[in-house]
């Protein structure tokens, strides 16, 4: 049961963004589970010096260790080549969870080529929930409505508004939409709120002009912000300047007053 419960732990932290673990509590929380473990043993084998030599001891242990070693290797296992440039994160205020981010594992852009190096972000609460309550309305969640900014300099070469919030779209699965070309990638942010985009086909943007809000719109499971950026098709790895090091799923990036946190 104790192992069962590590990875219960490890699969809240991908799964139910509205009970998001941030990374730092998540490993501790497992490798308390494989303490768990191994009390469990010492206590039906007698000793504690039995429970450390029971097989079934180190099994339970092995498999939570696997479960941490496979979640931390995540983000190193998907896209290489990167954007030009770092860009400037699109998010200005607020805590913001990857539930999809860089990585093949726990991945579900995968299967779609140009969107391998995609980020889902969504908004974190006070107590690291993603909405208000249980609602299901757009206004439940911390992230609707949240301002959007131009990750980098451009030209817009499509801008789609219109399309309604909370109302799953297939055919349409980005939903409202903003593609700046650089000269050297595209990067598409989509999901956004009906009537918040703020620029044109045809616009010049510069870093941290505003672009829209985050919305619900498209094939959508709740608000959220997507960022992807391609080159001729090839998924890139995203960059920011205001991010270190890598970022993969469960990642937590705080911002306050346009800053980092």
């Amino acid at each position: 049961m104790a192992t069962l419960f590590s990875f219960a732990v490890m699969a809240a932290r991908f799964l139910v963004p509205g009970l998001a673990f941030a990374p730092a509590p998540a490993v501790p929380l497992a490798i308390l589970a494989m303490g768990v473990v191994g009390a469990r043993r010492s206590w039906i084998d007698g000793t504690v010096i039995d429970g450390i030599r029971s097989p079934t001891s180190w099994i339970g242990v092995g498999l939570a260790i696997g479960a941490v070693l496979l979640v931390l290797s995540a983000p190193f296992t998907g896209v290489r080549e990167s954007v030009a440039e770092p860009m400037l994160f699109p998010l200005r205020e607020g805590r913001w969870l990857a539930v999809e981010g860089n990585g093949q594992l726990f991945n579900h852009h995968w299967p779609v080529a140009a969107q391998r190096g995609a980020w889902d972000l969504v908004r974190l609460g006070s107590i690291a929930r993603s909405r208000r309550g249980f609602r299901r309305r757009g206004v439940a969640f911390y992230a609707f409505g949240s301002p959007v900014v131009a990750p980098c300099g451009g030209t817009v070469v499509r801008a789609v508004d219109g399309l309604p919030d909370g109302v799953p779209d297939t055919r349409r699965p980005a939903g409202n939409l903003v593609v700046i070309d650089t000269g050297a990638e595209r990067v598409v942010l989509a999901h956004l709120r009906q009537g918040s985009v703020a620029v044109r086909e045809g616009t010049t943007v510069s870093p941290g002009d505003p672009i829209g809000e985050v919305g619900d719109s498209g094939n959508s499971t709740e608000p959220h912000l997507h960022i992807h950026a391609q080159r001729d098709g090839r998924p890139l790895r995203l960059r920011f300047s205001d991010i270190r090091g890598p970022v993969g799923k469960g990642a937590v990036v705080g911002v306050r007053g346009g800053r980092r946190g």
